[in-house]
């Protein structure tokens, strides 16, 4: 019997362009030539609405899974090697997509000198996923990277029967200190509001209405002025995901209002950019588990591929923006609707700003509605709908059955216990039936879902590992997080009663 696909990854909230454009980056030589690791050839993405489901060779899992195990267990600078490479990388491709974004900026954008750009950078972003793929998939499917970290921890803890809790050491050790885009833009927002409070016109931001403050600040304060704009120029994809919003100026400063307003948040604020206080706290953690060189080398390789992770999902945010931004300038200039020219591939949008023809609008709606791609190898995307499309899921995939329980585990990324209703959020407009403390359950979690994080007590997703975007975010709000569970979302519903223990990595069904 013909051994079937097994779905790896899913997300909802998705654009085709930047799945396909995704999909095929795992495919480029320089996985195998730089990583040692075999190429993510041979794959499928099942793609509905905007939900895409990512379904894998099995056998490559496999052998992925245990390379990848090797590498760190034998090569003592395999997740620094990633790292610095990735930085590398990110510096080059930041570079390319400033100048995309000035080109877009003109009246009259050069689409053919676009189109040149855009096929520098894509290449760019292929490397940067490919040297990124190691720290991917460390941890994704199986959780190879967080279940071996659990291991060390729980024999540790039995060892010198230490009173902490296995979330609390590995939400901390696993934690990278990195400073990235994200970490620079929270710094320069948090530099903005101590200006603010030193210049005392709190209230005049509290108080004011956005025109008019807008007015008072360009007159009369035009170097914080300015400094918002900068902010906003250099940061505006940071929250992006696939399908937006970018921030302006009037979000910044509605970001900025709810900062000076709850002394919480700014307090917040601070911590997440002092990294003093987690490099000592996590120096005393390895103390107390007394890891040998051994066992300290994985906690430090997590935290090089969280690194690497956070470099390429930011670059990603920023990638899927400039896509849309492109698209958005080109279907103005032509009267296309943007929406439909967010279901080409690559070579077909390429293809587009250098004024060649692109399918028709009957089959990108298609595409969007429901396809599958499969990439036999990089270059080689090949798209099926309809009949064809329903064949491939019937005969390739393993759709796997949900059993309902009481008891659903996962991994540990963030410690602590908590009680609270269940309310499953993967979409942002879901967000308005979450109140203060209820448990936010979802497939995973993305920037968009981050005003409903902030009321939920407690994060649990179907998927990632402990450098996931739920992960990091519970992290910086302390807030008790099971990850990796592979169907909680599925198994619980909106108005169940359930207590996240988060020091084992459990979630219960009370009622």
């Amino acid at each position: 019997m013909e051994k079937k696909y097994v779905s790896t990854h899913k997300e909802n909230n998705t654009v085709f362009l930047n799945i396909t454009i995704n999909q095929e980056a795992f495919s480029h030589k320089l996985i195998e030539e730089y990583l040692g690791l075999p190429r993510m050839r041979d794959n499928y993405v099942l793609f509905k609405g905007g939900t895409e489901e990512w379904f894998c060779n099995p056998d490559i899992l496999r052998v992925l899974g245990e390379k990848i195990a090797k590498k760190i267990h034998s090569e003592k600078n395999y997740g620094k090697k990633i790292l610095i490479k990735t930085e590398e990388i990110a510096v080059d491709l930041y570079k390319k997509y400033y100048e995309i974004f000035d080109l877009l900026e003109n009246e009259n954008p050069n689409f053919k000198k676009i189109a040149d750009k855009w096929e520098e950078a894509i290449e760019t972003f292929f490397k940067i996923c490919s040297v990124g793929f190691g720290a991917v998939m460390a941890d994704l499917s199986h959780y190879g990277l967080s279940n071996a970290l659990e291991k060390i921890v729980n024999k540790k803890i039995e060892q010198y029967k230490l009173k902490r809790s296995l979330g609390s050491y590995v939400g901390v050790l696993g934690k990278t200190s990195l400073k990235t885009k994200s970490f620079i833009f929270k710094k320069k927002l948090f530099d903005i509001c101590q200006e603010i409070e030193r210049l005392k016109i709190k209230n005049i931001f509290l108080e004011s209405p956005t025109p008019r403050l807008f007015s008072l600040l360009k007159r009369n304060y035009p170097a914080l002025f300015s400094g918002l704009n900068d902010l906003v120029y250099q940061f505006r994809w940071i929250d992006y995901g696939h399908i937006g919003p970018e921030m302006d100026l009037k979000k910044l400063i509605e970001k900025i209002e709810v900062i000076l307003e709850d002394k919480k948040e700014l307090g917040n604020l601070k911590e997440s950019v002092d990294l003093r206080p987690l490099i000592k706290l996590q120096e005393q953690y390895f103390k107390e588990l007394n890891l040998d060189e051994g066992e300290r080398h994985y906690f430090e390789t997590a935290r090089e591929f969280a690194g690497a992770k956070m470099i390429r999902s930011e670059l990603l945010f920023f990638t899927f923006y400039l896509l849309t931004l492109s698209l958005k300038r080109f279907a103005r200039s032509s009267g296309k609707d943007y929406k439909d020219l967010q279901n080409l591939t690559r070579f077909e949008f390429i293809r587009m700003l250098r004024g060649g023809k692109i399918p028709r609008v009957s089959m990108l709606r298609q595409r969007y509605n429901f396809c599958v791609n499969y990439v036999k190898d990089l270059n080689d995307l090949r798209i099926f709908t309809g009949e064809k499309a329903e064949k491939i899921i019937r005969e390739k995939f393993q759709i796997e059955r949900v059993v309902k329980t009481g008891v659903i585990k996962g991994n540990i990324a963030c410690a602590g216990k908590v009680r609270g209703v269940v309310k499953i959020i993967n979409e942002p407009y879901e967000m308005k039936k979450i109140k203060k403390d209820d448990i936010l359950v979802a497939v995973q979690t993305i920037p968009q879902l981050l005003p409903a994080m902030k009321l939920a007590a407690a994060f649990v997703t179907d998927i990632g590992g402990i450098t996931s975007h739920a992960a990091i975010v519970a992290r910086e709000m302390n807030k008790p997080c099971i990850i990796g569970t592979k169907n909680a979302s599925k198994i619980l519903k909106d108005g169940d009663l359930v207590e996240v223990d988060a020091t084992k990595g459990v979630v219960k069904v009370i009622k």
